[in-house]
């Protein structure tokens, strides 16, 4: 049990460090959970903060028996552990034969396996429904325009498990007023495919169905705990309209980075330290395409220091996991990040690349990136577009509770129309914001988010201006 890291072990600090910091810390702690109405400050405050093991949440949690801070800083965001647990189709990195506390249900005895292939490989499906549920709710106050419920946001319907060693899978359907249901992914991870031409191990992965291509790991959609999507994957072309000849025209390009996609990604970890994946997929959320062309892609990453990707800390032999550092979200790394994608959508083809830059000490976390694209024919007559994109973020936790954010974004989507075309109205195509946040978790499974969304430079049509904004969103699962 000592090898499940922060799950199972006190969430310690080092001596120096607990010694300078938690008298201040203690008081400081108990003063806002009292303002807040949080339950007060347990014992271990003056020892050392430790994880709440015996809170269980969504399927995950449930069928290790462990506390969902094992692989989130705060849910939904992953820690470096919740990462490799990811990676590893939803297994523990080490191996969890030994782990699991809800008992699965064996599909065919474990001598079959001797008796392959003529008889059915043996696997398990969980002993429970590996059901949880997520409910979001936003407050949303403007300058100059109404304020705004949205009670529920979304309520989200999540599934996942494995079936046995080797083979995760995923499901995850959303909710909205006004828009009904829309399944955001469902797909099946197939882990070290060639595991017996005895390849290294988890150098060759297979994941098919509607998942996230996890462009930029840094700063996506994927585990965001903000209220606002990242800028650089949530702008479509066809957001803009323009005028011609008196006629209103959108770009037939519906393209959109954060969009989960119908594909197949080939993907892999080489030498522990450094991550790739291939893919092809539809171009669309949607499951039937609009044309016959399909959208390829690629994705590579490389971490120094920290915990590697397969999960093994410092330069431990791969698969043996050492005990982690203070808290589950320290991870003390750098990491790079670079994206290619190259799509068509009936005349358009276009190409989006992305690069950036991770690093992480102690209780801050901080990235930087630059996304940029061109368009070779977004309308239906001769004209370009340019698309370009950066972000900067910085987060800190101050207590394993509490976490401040900042933000800064800039989108500039430039066209070159046609003669007497025009922009006429649309989604801001040139702007910088400002986004300050604190992100509070009331439990383990229970989180306020308060939102800032300052606008700097914006200069999009007057009639589509968005003024600057105050977000407030309660976000929880069980």
């Amino acid at each position: 049990m000592a090898s499940l890291v922060y799950a199972v072990a006190p969430l310690e600090l080092e001596e120096d460090r607990m010694n300078e910091t938690l008298p201040w810390r203690a008081l400081t702690l108990a003063a806002i959970a009292a303002a807040l109405g949080l339950a007060p400050v347990p014992a271990e405050a003056t020892t050392g903060f430790r994880a709440d093991v015996v809170s269980r949440i969504p399927a995950f949690a449930r069928k290790y028996g462990t506390s969902c801070q094992t692989c989130h800083v705060m849910p939904p965001r992953l820690n470096a552990y919740g990462e490799a647990f990811r990676l590893n189709g939803y297994q523990l990195p080490q191996g969890d034969a030994d782990l699991v506390r809800d008992e699965p249900l064996a599909m065919g005895a474990p001598g079959w396996r001797d008796l392959f292939p003529n008889a059915i490989w043996p696997g398990t499906i969980p002993g429970m429904p590996p059901i949880a549920m997520r409910v979001i709710a936003d407050y949303e106050t403007r300058s100059h325009a109404n304020s705004n419920f949205e009670f529920p946001h979304e309520i989200e319907l999540l599934m996942g498990g494995t079936f046995g060693q080797g083979i995760g899978a995923y499901f995850e359907t959303e909710w909205q007023p006004g828009s009904g249901a829309l399944i955001q992914q469902v797909f099946v991870k197939y882990q070290d495919v060639l595991g017996f031409a005895r390849l290294p191990r988890r150098s060759l992965n297979v994941w098919v169905g509607k998942f996230d291509q996890n462009l930029l790991p840094s700063y996506r959609n994927l585990d965001r705990v903000y209220k606002n999507h990242p800028l650089w994957g949530n702008r479509r072309i066809s957001d803009l309209r323009v005028d011609s000849a008196g006629s209103n025209r959108t770009s037939a390009t519906s393209f959109r980075p954060q969009d989960k996609q119908p594909g197949i990604e080939l993907n892999g970890i080489l030498g522990r330290r450094f991550a790739y994946g291939l893919g092809v997929v539809q171009g669309v959320e949607a499951t039937r395409d609009v044309d016959n062309h399909k959208d390829l892609y690629y994705t590579v990453r490389a971490k120094v220091g920290g915990r590697a990707f397969d999960g093994t800390l410092g330069a431990g032999p791969p698969g043996q996991i050492q005990p982690g550092p203070s808290g589950s979200w320290v991870d003390n790394a750098i990491q790079l990040e670079h994206f290619g994608y190259f799509g068509r959508q009936g005349n358009d083809e276009f190409r989006r690349f992305g690069v950036a830059a991770r690093g992480s000490y102690g209780n801050l976390d901080a990235a930087a990136g630059y996304v940029w694209g061109t368009h070779d024919q977004p309308w239906s007559r001769p004209g370009t577009l340019e698309f370009r994109s950066w972000f900067g973020r910085a987060d800190y936790i101050l207590f394993p509770w509490l976490m401040a954010s900042l933000r800064v974004e800039d989108l500039q989507m430039t066209p070159t129309l046609p003669t007497g075309w025009r922009i006429t109205s649309g989604r801001q195509q040139d702007l910088r914001r400002v986004l300050p946040a604190v992100m509070m978790l009331v439990r383990a499974n229970m989180r306020v988010t308060l939102e800032g969304e300052l606008y700097t430079r914006d200069a999009s049509v007057a009639e589509d201006r968005r003024p600057h904004a105050l977000w407030a969103r309660l976000d929880f699962a069980f």
